[in-house]
């Protein structure tokens, strides 16, 4: 606008046909606004290397717009989402040199017709980068699924382990704790001083101990696994809600289309409604 010359590889970098974008491509276009300075060089840029109307098609194509014919019978370009742009305006071209390079625009399909088509196009490019996030989806929870069964497996084992280790233990203590009473004529002597009675108090105040311990030691644990299996999990979580996020957005995108299609199907039924009563009045 103000005499600017924006790069060649700038152009085709912002502006490029989403038919050919990956899933990460059109995100990133979705949320990237149209500079005017950038829509001018590219249409002023196409124009200038195309020797007709084939090679201005192309051009437009590789950058995301499709050559129509307006409603005043002048040339206009539509975009991918669904915007109209005059061609003598956005080219600074006069209707005349247009009508010389590229014939007549009624020889081109309508605006309508041109946005049913890119609706449906892109409607089919959308469920095919839905189907490529439902499968690196699928590739991403590999890794997960793997480390998941070795804690699992881990977990079994820990759980295992010290259940034996504590059913050793308590066996040996136990044996200890039925050693220390005394048998035979030791141990009536000291049922009659009292001394037999204080060591199972002793015992029964080790046995509660122990147990007490036992029961720490295996809360530890479980503490100790579910704080793991958390982390997979909150992992697993933020995983499947970027998917689902991303598989969110394409889906919504496919509706706009759809209705964007739904619309022109209206418009046509509509312009046909209208022919018919005319001709028959």
């Amino acid at each position: 606008e103000h005499g600017w010359e924006l790069p060649q590889g700038f152009i085709d970098n912002a502006l490029r046909n989403p038919l050919n974008l990956t899933r990460e491509e059109w995100q990133q276009a979705k949320r990237s606004d149209q500079d005017p300075r950038l829509l001018k060089q590219l249409f002023k840029r196409a124009w200038e290397r195309s020797d007709g109307k084939p090679a201005f098609q192309q051009a437009l194509q590789e950058h995301g717009f499709w050559l129509a014919k307006g409603d005043r019978r002048g040339f206009v370009a539509v975009d991918y989402k669904g915007e109209v742009y005059s061609l003598s305006r956005w080219t600074g071209v006069k209707t005349k040199a247009l009508n010389n390079k590229l014939g007549a625009p009624d020889n081109l399909p309508c605006v309508e017709d041109v946005k049913a088509q890119i609706a449906q196009n892109m409607t089919l490019k959308l469920q095919t980068h839905i189907k490529a996030v439902e499968a690196k989806l699928k590739k991403d929870f590999q890794p997960i699924k793997r480390a998941v069964q070795t804690v699992k497996t881990r977990h079994q084992s820990e759980r295992q382990i010290l259940k034996k280790k504590q059913a050793e233990r308590w066996q040996t203590e136990e044996r200890q704790r039925i050693n220390r009473l005394p048998r035979g004529m030791m141990g009536l002597w000291h049922r009659i001083t009292g001394k037999y009675q204080r060591i199972r108090e002793i015992n029964e105040q080790e046995t509660l101990t122990c147990t007490i311990r036992d029961r720490d030691e295996k809360q530890a644990l479980i503490d100790k696994q579910l704080a793991q299996r958390q982390r997979l999990q909150t992992q697993i979580q933020k995983t499947r809600e970027k998917h689902n996020k991303i598989v969110f957005d394409l889906r919504r995108d496919i509706g706009l289309y759809t209705e964007m299609s739904q619309r022109q199907d209206l418009a046509f039924k509509s312009g046909q409604n209208l022919a018919q009563t005319h001709s028959q009045n």
